[in-house]
């Protein structure tokens, strides 16, 4: 199965309300490469989808970078936006299979930290310091919590 793997430079959010379920939408860009192109995806969060679909357009072709629409299950979202918010770099991996045509149905999509971590190091944003030291401290002899 071919693989596309970009690096995410930029992304947006969005989110709305149908008449009967909300919506989110991530939208994510790729670096400029050296042809001028940019690959992109849109990934539409929505509880009427129960699994993946999507489509992956461009694939092969010279003049345009590689564009995915992902449709997924809306409790994706929170740990997908997740990734993205917290961790450099990170990159959007798809997985897509084949056609004769230069759009590929989707069979997989991703966002990917691309840090190196040691496992447990936990957050590492100026927030969790503070409420590490709060929560440390509310235990010591003498607190006004005991």
């Amino acid at each position: 199965m071919p693989l596309a793997v970009f690096e995410i430079e930029m992304y947006g959010v969005a989110q709305g309300r149908s008449a009967t379920a909300p919506a989110t939408l991530i939208n994510v860009y790729g670096k400029v490469a050296a042809s001028g192109h940019r690959n992109s995806a849109q990934l539409f969060y929505s509880p009427t989808y129960s699994a993946l679909s999507g489509v992956v357009h461009n694939v092969g072709v010279s003049t345009s970078g590689i564009q995915i629409l992902a449709g997924l299950p809306y409790e994706d979202f929170t740990r997908m936006y997740d990734i993205l918010r917290n961790e450099a770099p990170v990159h959007l991996w798809s997985d897509y299979g084949a056609s004769p045509s230069t759009s590929k149905p989707l069979n997989f999509v991703g966002i990917l930290s691309g840090s190196s971590e040691k496992p447990g190091e936990g957050m590492s944003d100026p927030d969790s310091v503070k409420q590490f030291i709060r929560l440390a401290s509310e235990d010591l002899p003498g607190s006004s919590s005991t």
